[in-house]
């Protein structure tokens, strides 16, 4: 089993690993030994593995905790909880997770109008 970019190999696929006994731990296609144990076949499914599943039950890439969906989410929660305070208008204002600051509402205007984004409900007049 060849590990390439395009190919998806999840870290539950019952061929990735092998339990050696002639080494008494486990190796994956990488010919790594990677210990006994669960704990030994863990480390060797991670290494040799491309992808896994989120709790949600979605294929994501290994390198991640969760899938874009569960972080988009789980994001959302932590800013619906943040206290709304009316703006000052002189404090920069910035994106949630963004390093884009705006210094004046005509900024955000105008990056409301470059990026598509309906921003007549906080329009005056």
């Amino acid at each position: 089993m060849k590990n390439t970019d395009k190919e998806v190999i999840m870290f539950d696929s019952p061929d990735l690993v092998e339990y050696r006994t002639n080494l008494e731990g486990w190796t994956g296609p990488d010919r790594l030994y990677y210990g006994k144990g669960e704990e030994g076949e863990r480390r060797a499914r991670h290494a040799n593995c491309t992808h896994k599943l989120c709790e949600c039950g979605k294929v994501m890439d290994k390198t991640h905790s969760m899938c874009r969906d569960c972080i988009n989410e789980m994001q959302d929660k932590r800013f619906k909880k943040l206290d709304e305070i009316e703006w000052d208008g002189e404090s920069y204002m910035c994106l949630y997770h963004d390093n884009r600051f705006f210094g004046d509402m005509d900024e955000v205007f105008e990056y409301c109008d470059d990026e598509d984004i309906d921003c007549d409900f906080c329009r005056e007049g």
